[in-house]
């Protein structure tokens, strides 16, 4: 899997061949496997497609040279998109070419200085700002779970032929398989600890015929998902942390038709890292399994097998980016999660789940939301 090596005037040309745009200022965001490029642009356009030009800019998405052979997939993506805006979640829209196509092929350098081929759209920039580095609070907590059960909502039925088989390295699947690259964990213990992961989740989880199945985002982390802060009574914006509402989503790239408790357990995971203002981890998971829980129904086989999920999410996030840092030492984004994953795991794994159940049995009893069982 390469990404591109994409120079400004790289950008400029795109953007002004493909969308009759031109860019006036450019700035490289994180991303993991592909390249994103937030740019703003002129206020003139010879694209037909676009009624107004965004004042808000656009996102300039390269995806890897995996995905971009992927194009069947890339339209799935785009009718999820669909889905869920239908339902009234904000999130980011393809922008069409000039000749009305929601994607392109262009041909750039890699790392190497080797052509290869890569798939190119642009989106509207969504105003907002992502969940990295918020303050968490119970009540933003709760947000992301209802978000996530409103996405799963959303994309009940959308089930394309083009989705029964796809998969991606980041299915939380693929941990059944992650057992060959554990030896990329320096710590002897740790390695330990993944390896008793993935036995646990292949057993109780793949193994396990009872659980339900739909169309998940994937990967909702903190920085897939959209925060405003909200008005006050006055009509200004409140400065308190508590006042942050979420409003949105990105990317949909992790897109799978999967277990439903793959949707809630990663969120989880994400959120029970990132609480680092106050909030207790644990506490922060409980809060957002409640709002899930609160407009979407698991059954008991779902619920019982959460703990082995999240855990198998944080060992995949650990592994993976463990590999990806050997490969490339400059590349430390690929390990954001692990400093402060690493102590999460091992208290989560070290619960039994009665011990776990009972703590955000606690939670969901202040939201009138049934028990764990």
């Amino acid at each position: 899997m390469e990404r591109p090596v994409l120079e400004e005037h790289d950008v400029m040309r795109v953007v002004f061949d493909a969308y009759g745009m031109r860019v006036t200022k450019q700035m490289f965001l994180d991303s993991y496997d592909d390249v994103n490029i937030l740019v703003h642009v002129s206020d003139l356009s010879t694209n037909e497609n676009i009624v107004k030009v965004s004042p808000n800019g656009y996102v300039f998405k390269v995806l890897n040279t995996v995905d971009s052979k992927r194009e069947e997939f890339v339209d799935v993506m785009h009718g999820a998109i669909e889905c869920v805006a239908r339902a009234e979640i904000v999130t980011s829209r393809p922008v069409l070419t000039k000749d009305g196509r929601q994607y392109i092929l262009q041909r750039f350098p890699n790392k190497t200085g080797e052509t290869k081929e890569f798939l190119v759209r642009l989106f509207e920039f969504v105003p907002g700002e992502t969940l990295d580095n918020k303050p968490y609070t119970a009540d933003l907590c709760f947000q992301v779970g209802m978000m996530a059960a409103k996405i799963d909502r959303a994309l009940k039925d959308f089930y394309p032929d083009a989705l029964k088989c796809h998969t991606r390295h980041w299915n939380l699947r693929e941990v059944g398989d992650l057992g060959s690259l554990v030896d990329v964990i320096d710590d002897g213990e740790d390695r330990k600890l993944i390896r008793d992961v993935i036995r646990e989740f292949k057993t109780n989880v793949l193994e396990n015929s009872q659980l339900q199945r739909g169309a998940i985002h994937g990967d909702l982390n903190e920085g897939n998902i959209i925060v405003r802060r909200r008005e006050t009574q006055d009509g200004t914006l409140s400065t308190t942390p508590s006042e942050y509402g979420v409003i949105g989503v990105l990317d949909f790239g992790d897109l799978v038709y999967e277990y439903h408790v793959f949707e809630i357990s990663i969120t989880m995971a994400y959120m029970m890292i990132e609480s680092k203002h106050g909030l207790d981890p644990l506490d922060a998971g409980g809060h957002v399994l409640a709002g899930y829980l609160s407009v979407f129904d698991l059954n008991g086989a779902d619920t019982k097998v959460i703990k082995e999920c999240i855990a198998a999410r944080l060992a995949q996030s650990f592994t993976y980016g463990a590999l990806e840092h050997k490969k490339n030492p400059s590349n430390t984004y690929c390990l954001k999660t692990a400093d402060r994953g690493w102590p999460v795991l091992r208290k989560l794994w070290s619960m039994s789940k009665k011990e776990l159940f009972g703590h955000w049995n606690e939670i969901l009893k202040c939201y009138d939301i049934k028990s764990l069982v």
